[in-house]
Protein backbone atom coordinates (compact mmCIF):
# COMPACT_ATOMS: atom_id res chain seq x y z
CA UNK A 1 0.00 0.00 0.00
CA UNK A 2 1.28 3.77 -0.61
CA UNK A 3 0.14 6.96 1.10
CA UNK A 4 0.47 10.17 -0.40
CA UNK A 5 1.72 13.17 2.25
CA UNK A 6 -0.78 15.92 3.57
CA UNK A 7 1.60 18.72 5.77
CA UNK A 8 -0.33 20.87 7.83
CA UNK A 9 1.77 24.04 8.83
CA UNK A 10 -0.08 26.07 12.02
CA UNK A 11 0.68 29.57 11.57
CA UNK A 12 -1.02 30.39 15.22
CA UNK A 13 1.45 27.60 17.25
CA UNK A 14 4.25 27.71 15.24
CA UNK A 15 3.86 23.66 14.65
CA UNK A 16 3.59 21.30 11.34
CA UNK A 17 2.16 17.87 11.50
CA UNK A 18 2.57 15.48 8.63
CA UNK A 19 -0.53 12.94 7.87
CA UNK A 20 -0.27 10.18 5.36
CA UNK A 21 -2.89 9.71 2.95
CA UNK A 22 -3.73 6.16 1.77
CA UNK A 23 -3.28 6.21 -2.01
CA UNK A 24 -4.42 3.44 -2.82
CA UNK A 25 -8.88 3.91 -4.41
CA UNK A 26 -7.98 6.83 -3.36
CA UNK A 27 -6.12 8.32 -6.33
CA UNK A 28 -9.04 10.41 -8.41
CA UNK A 29 -9.82 12.50 -4.74
CA UNK A 30 -6.84 13.16 -3.65
CA UNK A 31 -5.54 14.26 -7.41
CA UNK A 32 -8.43 16.45 -6.98
CA UNK A 33 -7.70 17.53 -3.12
CA UNK A 34 -4.40 18.13 -4.81
CA UNK A 35 -5.34 20.76 -7.45
CA UNK A 36 -7.66 22.52 -4.75
CA UNK A 37 -4.28 22.67 -2.09
CA UNK A 38 -1.78 23.84 -4.97
CA UNK A 39 -4.32 26.58 -6.31
CA UNK A 40 -5.09 28.12 -3.05
CA UNK A 41 -3.86 31.36 -2.11
CA UNK A 42 -2.99 32.09 1.30
CA UNK A 43 -0.71 35.30 1.03
CA UNK A 44 -3.75 37.86 2.47
CA UNK A 45 -4.32 35.39 5.48
CA UNK A 46 -3.19 37.25 8.93
CA UNK A 47 -3.28 35.02 12.23
CA UNK A 48 -5.04 32.05 13.18
CA UNK A 49 -5.17 29.81 10.04
CA UNK A 50 -3.06 26.71 8.64
CA UNK A 51 -1.57 26.07 5.22
CA UNK A 52 -1.11 23.05 3.63
CA UNK A 53 0.73 21.27 1.14
CA UNK A 54 0.12 17.55 -0.42
CA UNK A 55 2.53 15.37 -2.62
CA UNK A 56 0.95 13.29 -4.57
CA UNK A 57 4.35 12.45 -6.67
CA UNK A 58 6.37 10.51 -4.12
CA UNK A 59 4.46 8.10 -2.37
CA UNK A 60 5.79 6.69 0.88
CA UNK A 61 5.41 3.16 1.54
CA UNK A 62 2.95 1.33 4.53
CA UNK A 63 6.01 0.37 5.95
CA UNK A 64 8.11 3.90 6.60
CA UNK A 65 4.23 5.59 7.43
CA UNK A 66 4.30 3.14 10.02
CA UNK A 67 7.80 3.88 11.45
CA UNK A 68 7.61 7.46 11.02
CA UNK A 69 4.11 7.37 13.23
CA UNK A 70 6.11 5.79 15.72
CA UNK A 71 8.03 9.49 16.32
CA UNK A 72 6.54 11.00 19.37
CA UNK A 73 8.19 14.27 18.90
CA UNK A 74 4.72 16.59 18.47
CA UNK A 75 4.06 19.14 20.90
CA UNK A 76 0.17 19.60 20.63
CA UNK A 77 -0.31 16.00 19.15
CA UNK A 78 1.51 13.50 17.19
CA UNK A 79 3.42 15.14 14.56
CA UNK A 80 3.16 12.23 12.28
CA UNK A 81 0.00 9.70 11.63
CA UNK A 82 -2.01 8.41 9.26
CA UNK A 83 -5.42 7.56 7.20
CA UNK A 84 -6.27 4.37 6.10
CA UNK A 85 -9.39 3.50 4.10
CA UNK A 86 -11.77 5.24 1.16
CA UNK A 87 -11.18 9.06 1.36
CA UNK A 88 -14.68 10.55 0.57
CA UNK A 89 -13.88 14.16 -0.60
CA UNK A 90 -16.83 16.69 -1.47
CA UNK A 91 -14.77 18.40 -4.09
CA UNK A 92 -17.73 19.59 -5.48
CA UNK A 93 -18.38 22.51 -2.67
CA UNK A 94 -14.78 23.46 -3.79
CA UNK A 95 -15.66 24.11 -7.70
CA UNK A 96 -16.81 27.53 -7.18
CA UNK A 97 -14.11 28.88 -4.79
Amino acid sequence: MKFATLKEENTKENETFVLFLQWDNNMENLIKLAEIINSADTCDMYGDYSKFSIDIINLVSEQTVRELCKIDIGVFGPLFSACYGIFSFPHKDFDNL
